[in-house]
């Protein structure tokens, strides 16, 4: 078991060899707002790969089909890219541009790094502390979470960094842009997640039964980072686009260091204690990194704030009329 594991993985590594050959293509297809050409390849690529993975698997390869099926992918990915973009590699080297890139890019694996830790710190706690059923229902809420902020937020963000690095000399129309970004963000973003407060019972139930309703306060408390994340997330974007990568790791240590602090503080008093602490240390963190960006970009912190009052007061209404519908309904039920 323990070869073929061995074997399977140094096959998949074959994936950062291949993507290293795309990465340019894709950073030049988002600078140049090129998304269909992008959706186009992820879509050819799951197609064919799909049907390899499915022919492999047919065929008695087993796990075999599975690598298969991602190594496909990133080849038709690869050469959907290169077919539809014209530029193509040199062999030309320059220390100057070098030393630039490095300086840039240290900064983002930096975060990246500091990132990682961070969005793992609750979970690594929970599993020694413990055990594996408690990590369990963290996880899947934690799943949620992720699929949901990426849904709402991730093709967004990626629009806004090609658009705010456009920008960044016009300060009033990157101003504007940004406000618009929020809002947009906000109205999707603030009904979905406090709706998602009030429905997380019925959502659990349904969709995964209900032996996982352990998992339902703990998703309630971290929809509230969700909530957050989604109306920050373009932070990171100003960043990148401002020259200021350095900031942005300087923050992200700074939420580190919180998450950190009080996950550990907390752990002794379970997994819901655990949970509040993470969220808690992300709203510690949010007034610094909002102060960062009023102070790189001369945005007032009160004027961002307004853009969030009417897409809130919205959803609370919403929340209010939900819950009043599950009131009246539970009544009803009960009278019959």
């Amino acid at each position: 078991m323990g070869k073929e594991l061995s074997s399977v993985l140094k096959w998949l590594s074959f994936i950062f060899i291949i993507a290293a050959f795309n990465q340019i293509q894709i950073a030049l297809l988002k600078r140049n707002f090129a998304f269909k050409t992008m959706a186009t390849r992820a879509l050819v690529g799951i197609f064919i790969a799909g049907i390899v993975g499915i022919y492999m698997a047919f065929s008695g390869y087993g796990v075999w089909s599975l690598v298969g099926q991602q190594l496909t992918y990133e080849l038709v990915g690869t050469v959907v890219l290169w077919t539809a973009n014209s530029w193509r590699h040199q062999w030309q080297f320059s220390w100057q541009h070098l030393s630039e890139l490095l300086n840039f890019s240290i900064n983002i694996l930096g975060f990246k790094l500091v990132n990682f830790f961070n969005q793992r710190t609750d979970s690594l706690l929970i599993g020694y502390f413990l055990g594996e059923v408690a990590l369990g229902y963290y996880a899947i809420t934690q799943r949620i979470l992720q699929v949901m902020t990426q849904l709402l937020s991730g093709t967004i963000n990626q629009v806004a960094l090609s658009t705010f690095s456009r920008l960044q000399t016009d300060t009033s129309l990157l101003h504007k842009v940004f406000y618009q970004a929020i809002q947009f963000t906000s109205l999707i973003a603030f009904p979905t997640f406090l709706g998602m407060i009030v429905l997380t019972p019925e959502l659990i139930t349904v969709l995964f039964g209900k032996q996982w309703q352990p998992a339902i306060p703990i998703t309630q408390i971290l929809t509230f980072a969700g909530l957050l994340r989604s109306i920050s997330i373009f932070t990171e974007s100003i960043f990148i686009a401002m020259n200021k990568p350095a900031w942005r790791l300087y923050l992200g240590v700074l939420n580190t260091i919180f998450n950190i602090v009080a996950c550990v503080l907390a752990v002794r008093w379970g997994i819901i204690a655990i949970a509040i602490a993470y969220i808690l240390s992300d709203y510690m963190a949010f007034p610094f990194s909002q102060w960062a960006v009023s102070e790189l970009i001369q945005t007032p912190v009160l004027t961002y704030l307004r853009q969030l009052i009417a897409p809130f007061v919205s959803a609370l209404i919403m929340v209010v009329a939900i819950l009043i519908i599950n009131r009246t309904y539970a009544l009803t039920g009960n009278t019959k």
